[in-house]
């Protein structure tokens, strides 16, 4: 169980006062690994930045085979203790441990190669049916206060915390039972301005053995010789350690999606090298200027190919499952002309 601070319980749900501040958002994020069944999933639920009553609604499903199950929504169906765009539901069972994710609407299948090259094409859709439940095993992690202008991209207020998932996924005539697999959820609200933005990594593990879990976010700008953000933390049992981001390799361009990489992280608990060693699904997402999210690469649109990975971490000759996403733009992201 997680004892939280009363600021910290009431970030489980949608922001009630809206700010007048242009660009503007609030997301919610869930990465989700079951690896027993190869079956992957990352969801990425915000307000539209030029309306924050709208809520965006992307979620994506790796299957074996390099098949994608690729949902994307806009609409209002939110209320003060849901986040909803259309169809896809974020609930608070209780907050700071337990939270449920439900989504009963159309879907269309892509291949990754597809995506990859030319980006999401319609396809005729079929239903798609998620519920899982989140439980957070590990303390959550607050990174907020961050400084300068990371803040303007990843949120000034943001949480996180690693879990565990069951439930299921349906898709057509097809049905994946999830059964503690890895997950971890992320709450964010504040500005989101990119025009700089050149890289980052956001990862996440979890280590059943010893009971030990790791998140960190780092980011890099165009223009700067030195990490804008280096963010990291370590838990073991109910206790969280600050860290120190060491080392980290970012990515260098596409040719980098499902290769390993390295992060080293230092803390009371010592000094812990990461290493990324197998991916068990790779999903291709664009993430664009005005901020945005959408299915495989977006061309001639401002934006940065970004891959959610479900991977295998090694460390000290164990192995634990966890979550990569690592992105990437060729130029600064400036936007010549915006509505």
């Amino acid at each position: 169980m997680t004892t939280l601070s009363g600021d910290l319980v009431s970030d489980d749900y949608p922001i009630r006062q809206l700010p007048d501040t242009a660009m503007w958002s609030e997301n919610f994020a869930y990465s989700c690994n079951n690896a027993a069944t190869g079956v992957s999933m990352i969801v990425l639920l915000g307000r539209w930045w030029a309306d924050p009553t709208i809520w965006r609604e992307v979620v994506s499903i790796a299957l074996p085979g390099d098949r994608l199950i690729c949902i994307k929504n806009y609409g209002s169906a939110a209320t003060d203790r849901i986040a909803s765009g259309a169809m896809l539901l974020h609930e608070v069972i209780r907050p700071g441990q337990t939270l449920k994710l439900t989504y009963d609407g159309p879907a269309c299948e892509q291949d990754r190669a597809t995506l990859m090259r030319q980006g999401f094409i319609p396809a005729p859709p079929r239903r798609c049916q998620i519920e899982v439940l989140f439980e957070g095993t590990t303390p959550v992690w607050d990174m907020s206060g961050h400084a300068g202008k990371t803040s303007e991209l990843t949120g000034s207020r943001h949480v996180e915390q690693v879990g565990k998932g069951s439930g299921h996924i349906a898709f057509g005539n097809e049905r994946w039972e999830i059964k503690d697999a890895f997950m971890n959820r992320d709450h964010s609200r504040g500005v989101r301005i990119v025009d700089m933005y050149r890289r980052h990594c956001w990862a996440q593990g979890y280590f059943a053995e010893d009971d030990v879990s790791f998140n960190v976010y780092a980011m890099e700008f165009y223009g700067e010789d030195k990490l804008a953000m280096a963010n990291a933390t370590v838990s073991k049992g109910d206790r969280r350690y600050p860290a120190v981001l060491k080392d980290i390799e970012l990515i260098r361009g596409r040719a980098d999606a499902k290769q390993p990489y390295r992060i080293v992280l230092e803390s009371e608990l010592g000094v812990m090298t990461l290493n990324k060693a197998t991916t068990h699904g790779s999903i291709p997402i664009s993430f664009m200027n005005p901020f945005d999210f959408h299915h495989g690469v977006t061309p001639g649109v401002p934006s940065a190919t970004m891959f959610e990975e479900a991977v295998t971490w090694e460390w000290q000759g164990r192995r634990g499952l966890g979550w990569s996403e690592r992105a990437f733009a060729f130029d600064p992201m400036y936007l010549h002309e915006q509505s």
